[in-house]
This record gives structure tokens, C-alpha cells and sequence, in this order.
């Protein structure tokens, strides 16, 4: 892993091929609507988690996978293209072994064996941005449910008051919500 970091920040890819990842993952993104009862349920905040704007936790996104993405399970997606990746570095390059009888690797096709490099990091940008996003999420989940519970403990008609006002503009702005009754 540590690797394919030093390699990701070693070779910037383009302007454009940064916004076309970015509108892509947006595009997905922006459709997604996760059932968030089972997780309320398991959680034991069934009763209040209606009320509560919260985004998918990564737990939840890769325990439900398929399901929480409607159909696309972003993981599996991320390493078969990385594994294509692969396939192409393993195409442009030839190996054998030195003199020495150490395993070496030489370059046969620089073109393909570049290209290969450039759609890696890509992936691997676009997966380390979706994941940091996904932590964000669980960060700013956990935010709110701090504050809902403090206010609870002083005054729960202003608890409920603030959860459904921030139901509302959760709803709003397009983010997920637990939608049982």
C-alpha cells in the first residue's frame, strides 16, 4: 500500500482526468439512497434515528455492499479495475531473472506500461477520495449524534424540535436519512 502511495504522489494526473474521475463518483454518489433501519436497529437507536440526519457509515456501506450503493458495490468495482490495471502492467513488461539469478522485470511496451501507471493512479485517487468522503460521513454522524444526545439529556421537546429541523434540511439537501416509521 505504502507503495502505491509513494507512486501516487510521485506522478500528478491531469486536470482533466481528475474532474472526469470526480463527475464520475459524483454521478454515483449523487443517486445513492442507503436503507439505514438495520443499522439503526442493530445500533439500538431505532427510536431516535428517524429524526437524525446521517450519512452511511463505511461499516455499513461494506458489510451491506451491492445494496447500499442500489447495484454497485464500489469495492469490488475498484479492484477489478485495478486488477485490468495489472493485467496491462503485466503485458508491457517482460521478466526473467539477471545474472545473479534475482528476479528483474524490463519494459517492453513504454506506452501501454505508462498508460498503466496513469489508470492506476486514478483508481487509486478515486478510491482514497470516496473513502476519505466516507469517513467524513461517519465523522459528521457521529458530530450530530453527540449534540442530539447532550441537548436530549437537558430539554427533549428541544431535542426533537433541532432532530426534525435537521431531518428537514437533511431531506433537503439530498443527503441519506433513516426512513422507517
Amino acid at each position: 500500500m505504502w507503495r502505491w502511495i509513494r507512486e501516487a504522489k510521485a506522478d500528478t494526473p491531469t486536470k482533466a482526468e481528475l474532474t472526469t474521475a470526480k463527475a464520475r463518483v459524483k454521478a454515483r454518489v449523487k443517486h445513492m439512497r442507503v436503507d439505514r433501519a438495520d443499522e439503526a436497529r442493530d445500533a439500538g437507536v431505532a427510536h431516535i434515528a428517524k429524526h437524525v440526519p446521517a450519512a452511511p457509515s463505511p461499516s455499513y456501506v461494506s458489510r451491506a455492499g451491492a445494496r447500499a450503493v442500489q447495484g454497485i458495490d464500489y469495492l469490488a468495482e475498484v479492484g477489478l479495475l485495478y486488477s485490468d490495471a495489472m493485467m496491462l502492467r503485466q503485458f508491457a513488461v517482460k521478466s526473467g531473472v539477471d545474472a545473479d539469478g534475482n528476479p528483474v522485470e524490463v519494459i517492453k511496451n513504454p506506452q501501454i506500461f505508462e498508460r498503466q501507471i496513469a489508470g492506476r493512479l486514478r483508481i487509486i485517487e478515486g478510491a482514497v477520495s470516496t473513502m476519505r468522503e466516507l469517513w467524513d460521513l461517519q465523522r459528521m454522524q457521529s458530530f450530530y449524534e453527540t449534540i442530539i444526545a447532550e441537548v436530549g439529556k437537558e430539554s427533549p421537546e428541544c431535542q426533537r424540535r433541532i432532530m426534525d429541523q435537521l431531518r428537514v434540511v437533511n431531506e433537503q439537501n439530498g443527503m441519506t436519512i433513516y426512513g422507517g416509521g
